[in-house]
């Protein structure tokens, strides 16, 4: 038997971090035991540097440490290398970051102060793990009426924005960041606060469910739908159903990790795409689109019944 344990949200605390792997030897003893670290390492905190150099440095010598890409990695990286307006970024905790690395804490803009060996080690990071027990997908998901709605995406499609209408409509809340599934396809619980922008902003603020009028889910469900959308403005709610073949692809797609495991990964994701609808489009506003999702997983449950 061997133990898995995921640290998430660090930010800028390698005090957290030697904190957490701490803890988690002595939990775990004598038994064999893997880490994965869920993304958001950079920004806000004090110490982006040390964390990104120390999980570097043991990820080379250990395998028992898996680290996935969170949306602030990828607005680091998008930002430094594209290069993209770095305000976006900055407004988002970027400055400590870019001070951690040596940075002036007054003067212009100076990206390549981050050494590039690093900003190649961010940009390879999976958005998804797969090992024995659990498959990591980057997606937002909520719960309704005892099914899972599953919405894969990278950062900034939207997926955040629609998780929270949804909860705001009354649906549990599960995760913002990973959809957890087992192999029997059913998803976990990952509660961990939403991070939302207003329209027009950079900046991001961290919200709980319950601050949204909803609570946490905490027993795993089967899921009932899975949403391949983007946001576009203005554009109206018309999707296509997808055939459970086209909605593993789908699914691999915003998941391209899955290759370093693909049989697990396809195994887990089958489970998914048969006992679910798949839907792709693109969106309007978010509240225009949650009455006809939760409709469409009512309307499968008549079905059913």
């Amino acid at each position: 038997m061997s133990l898995t344990y995921a640290i998430a949200d660090l930010h800028g605390r390698f005090d957290l971090l030697e904190s957490a792997v701490s803890e988690i030897r002595k939990h775990a003893g004598a038994t064999p035991f893997k880490i994965i670290t869920m993304g958001d390492y950079v920004d806000r905190g004090p110490e982006s540097r040390e964390i990104i150099e120390f999980l570097m440095a043991w990820q080379h010598v250990d395998s028992s440490l898996v680290c996935l890409k969170g949306n602030h990695e990828e607005m680091m990286v998008e930002t430094i290398r594209k290069p993209l307006d770095p305000d976006w970024w900055i407004a988002n905790g970027g400055d400590a970051t870019l001070i951690s690395y040596g940075h002036p804490r007054k003067g212009s803009y100076q990206p390549d102060i981050v050494p590039a060996d690093h900003l190649a080690w961010l940009d390879a990071l999976p958005l998804m793990h797969v090992d024995e027990y659990r498959v990591f997908v980057h997606a937002g998901v909520v719960g309704w009426k005892g099914q899972a709605i599953v919405i894969p995406g990278r950062s900034y499609s939207g997926k955040s924005t629609l998780v929270a209408e949804l909860v705001r409509a009354g649906a549990t809340y599960y995760s913002d960041e990973y959809a957890v599934l087992d192999s029997r396809g059913r998803v976990h619980p990952f509660d961990k606060p939403l991070e939302l922008r207003d329209e027009g902003q950079f900046r991001q603020t961290k919200v709980t469910a319950a601050e949204l009028g909803g609570h946490s889910g905490t027993k795993p469900l089967p899921v009932g739908l899975v949403l391949m959308t983007q946001f576009k403005s203005g554009a109206r709610w018309r999707p296509r159903k997808l055939t459970a073949g086209k909605g593993v692809l789908e699914m691999l797609f915003n998941t391209v990790s899955a290759r370093r495991s693909p049989e697990k990964a396809l195994q887990t994701l089958q489970r998914v795409t048969a006992q679910a609808d798949v839907l792709k489009g693109v969106r309007g506003n978010a509240t225009e689109v949650v009455p006809a999702v939760l409709r469409r997983v009512e309307g499968r449950l008549r079905l059913r019944s």
